[in-house]
């Protein structure tokens, strides 16, 4: 993908692969040359290996309604689709708003941080699935790998394959109510 003074690569590994293979400059230095040319692989300015992570807490608020759980400390989300800074944020607001209500009103507290809790919570599961089905999109089984290239290939001359590629969950098309 485009990067500023450049292209930003990223290579997904199958679970079998040794990463030393892949994931080292001297390893990147060799396979890179197939993809971009003899003439750009001398241009490596960084490696680094991630995992994607699909992680929601079971609640966004202990037992007491004292803590609440936000952004990476409630849900993690693989790193597309701008899920996991964006909930992040709403999580933030929902939760100010709870501790205001409970600050300003205490006998609405308990059912303000509730609330939060239930809202942000039904919000990161749905992140979640959003995320994995961004994820089964980019890492298909075969046959839906093989669908995807003739539909890569056919898309010139037949615009509805074009179409279907454009339509992948790779990111935000609608969410819960309230944002991400």
């Amino acid at each position: 993908m485009p990067f500023t003074g450049g292209f930003q690569i990223d290579l997904q590994c199958r679970a079998d692969d040794p990463p030393e293979s892949f994931g080292t400059e001297q390893a990147v230095r060799r396979w890179l040359p197939r993809l971009v040319g003899e003439d750009c692989a001398h241009q490596v300015l960084w490696v680094s290996r991630y995992h994607f992570l699909r992680k929601v807490a079971g609640s966004f608020a202990d037992p007491s309604g004292r803590v609440l759980l936000a952004g990476e400390a409630a849900h993690l989300f693989p790193p597309f689709g701008a899920r996991g800074m964006n909930s992040g944020i709403a999580d933030a607001v929902a939760a100010a708003e709870a501790v205001s209500a409970a600050c300003s009103e205490p006998s609405r507290g308990p059912a303000a941080v509730a609330g939060y809790a239930a809202a942000r919570r039904s919000a990161a599961l749905h992140n979640s699935e959003a995320a994995g089905a961004a994820l089964d999109h980019l890492r298909p089984r075969p046959w839906k790998r093989a669908a995807q290239r003739a539909a890569a290939t056919l898309a010139p001359v037949v615009p509805r394959c074009g179409e279907w590629l454009e339509r992948a969950p790779y990111g935000p098309r609608g969410g819960p109510a309230r944002g991400y």
